[in-house]
């Protein structure tokens, strides 16, 4: 499964990333960032072959995520 990952430009969110990393890594998932501005947490992809689009941020950034998923 490829899962896309949309970060909140500055907010704190390396223990949720750790977390992330894990559930991941155990299910054989690959996680790319396709938005998140400069910030790099995840390795770099496109939004299209992803079946799920996950956020970590507040509105903007789940808006900014509901977006891309349409």
């Amino acid at each position: 499964m490829r899962i896309g990952l949309v970060v909140h430009p500055t907010r704190e969110v390396d223990a949720e990333m750790d977390a992330l990393n894990r559930w991941a890594d155990d299910g054989g998932r690959e996680l790319v960032q396709v938005d998140g501005g400069s910030r790099s947490l995840a390795e770099r992809g496109e939004v299209e072959g992803c079946e799920l689009v996950l956020t970590l941020g507040g509105d903007g950034t789940a808006l900014t995520g509901m977006e891309l998923a349409t």
